[in-house]
């Protein structure tokens, strides 16, 4: 059995110097459907959510930029008032979420025929005097080719493969990361 993996590396390049919150005002809220917590620490929000064949989660906002992860293969489509756009999102890809204010009447529906999981990265604003670091935010392995799949000025998402038996070899980390398992596994770390 393979294990793919997701490292969010230096998951909040910069967002101000403003003070870290804690609590429900980083949560993503929809009108029809609810969210479980699956991680949380001073960087980052991660919540899970399934929309189910025919469903859609009503007009909402979000209060800041996300980073989207596609746990299933699925369609949706995507709502900015009147103007929709469908697409197919694929097991494993990630993409991004500006800031949406309610106004702009922002919702997206399951428009296949296949249950849509995903994991939401609420970005955090960083902790009063954190300073930004000039690194090279890839993370290395020397056992394993990764595969960048997604990247802007604030976050950077690698996909990794262990094989049976495999071992990613001894490495640094260059920042804080967020690792997610995309498929069921045992792993050991030294």
């Amino acid at each position: 059995m393979r294990v793919a993996l997701l490292i969010l590396g230096s998951v909040l390049f910069s967002s101000g110097s403003v003070s870290a919150q804690g609590g429900t005002e980083h949560q993503q809220h929809y009108p029809n459907i609810s969210g479980e917590v699956i991680f949380e620490n001073d960087r980052v929000l991660v919540q899970k959510f399934v929309l189910q064949p025919g469903e859609w989660e009503g007009i909402h906002p979000h209060s800041g930029h996300q980073l989207g992860i596609n746990l299933t293969d699925g369609q949706s489509t995507v709502r900015y008032g009147d103007q929709e756009t469908t697409s197919i999102g694929r097991a494993g890809s990630a993409g991004w979420q500006r800031a949406v204010d309610l106004s702009e009447r922002h919702e997206s529906g399951n428009t296949g025929d296949t249950p849509v999981e995903w994991l939401w990265v609420n970005l955090k604003p960083s902790v009063t005097g954190s300073a930004q670091e000039a690194v090279d935010h890839r993370h290395h392995y020397p056992n394993i080719p990764g595969e960048v799949i997604f990247e802007n000025d604030r976050v950077l998402v690698q996909r990794y493969v262990l094989q049976p038996g495999e071992w990613e070899g001894i490495h640094a980390h260059s920042g804080n990361q967020l690792y997610i398992m995309l498929t069921a596994g045992e792993t050991t770390v030294r």
